[in-house]
């Protein structure tokens, strides 16, 4: 059994409107605020589960700076 057991997804509209997400929460800025950073859906991750042979994958939250 293969498991990653550290990945991020986020809603489809986090890539839509990365702007606001960047300028709104310095920790989610540093990580995504670069354009060429990969922000996968569930069904992005499923994929390459998939092509992977990937069997179970544990998706962790970011450290926001904003806790509110």
């Amino acid at each position: 059994m293969v498991i990653d057991f550290h990945t991020h997804i986020f809603p489809p509209e986090f890539s839509v409107d990365r702007i606001r997400y960047v300028d709104a929460d310095a920790t989610f800025g540093a990580l995504y605020g670069d354009p060429k950073a990969r922000m996968a859906t569930a069904e992005d991750l499923i994929a390459v589960m998939d092509e992977d042979g990937v069997d179970l994958s544990v998706v962790m939250g970011i450290g926001w700076a904003d806790k509110g």
